[in-house]
């Protein structure tokens, strides 16, 4: 009876660590007030619901512990936030473009405007690094879905750290391109690709917690 209850209760919330943690320990507690009711004279039935009942609200427990998990295709997920992405890095690019082409009077843009070839080809490279990064193992696993969990802390961790690499990526090219290149800027669209870095952690996220919870 108290198997039947706790395998229904397995196969209701996500397979995670801390759900399977928190039934084996319901699992224990009503073995041991079960048979505490019995010895005081309850039959099988009434000392089960009784330590049912003496354990609290067992569903809110559990849905609060499992509230971070969810049945998804983290490959859609990762597909979705990179196809964001592409348009982000493509329209700041874009913009990037225009407006150092309108002042290119202005040594700074005609400095950009000197590397434009080799900066929209490396941004060009990039998105489609990005896309077939994204698209090749979605459609190798579109049909697997998996129990994911991914808390607000986890989220925040990833985000800083994608953050500090930006600004790491983001320093060095721009000393780098300062120092062997001064009158050809390029450093602008290597940051505009490293942005897709802490981009995809954000969206990512934001999907996941959008998604459905099967």
């Amino acid at each position: 009876m108290i198997d039947d209850f706790c395998n229904e209760l397995k196969n209701k919330y996500p397979n995670t660590q801390k759900v399977r943690d928190q039934i084996e320990e319901l699992r224990n507690y009503l073995y041991m007030k079960t048979e505490e009711y019995i010895n005081n004279g309850k039959d099988e039935k009434e000392a089960f619901y009784n330590a049912i009942k003496s354990f609290g609200d067992i569903d809110t427990l559990i849905e609060e512990i499992s509230k971070d998990a969810k049945i998804v295709n983290k490959y859609r997920l990762y597909l979705f936030s990179a196809i964001i992405d592409i348009f982000v890095v493509v329209f700041l690019s874009l913009l990037l473009c225009f407006i150092s082409l309108k002042n290119n009077n202005i040594s700074f843009f005609s400095y950009i405007n000197n590397s434009l070839i080799a900066g929209m080809f490396f941004i060009i490279s990039g998105i489609i690094a990005i896309f077939l990064s994204t698209v090749i193992p979605f459609i190798n696993m579109r049909n697997i879905y998996e129990t994911v969990e991914y808390t607000y802390s986890d989220y925040k961790i990833n985000l800083k750290y994608s953050i500090i690499g930006f600004i790491i990526i983001s320093m060095a090219v721009f000393i780098f391109n300062i120092i062997f290149s001064p009158h050809h800027i390029w450093f602008l669209f290597v940051i505009i690709y490293a942005s897709s870095w802490p981009l995809t952690v954000f969206f990512f996220y934001k999907f996941f917690k959008c998604s459905k919870r099967n």
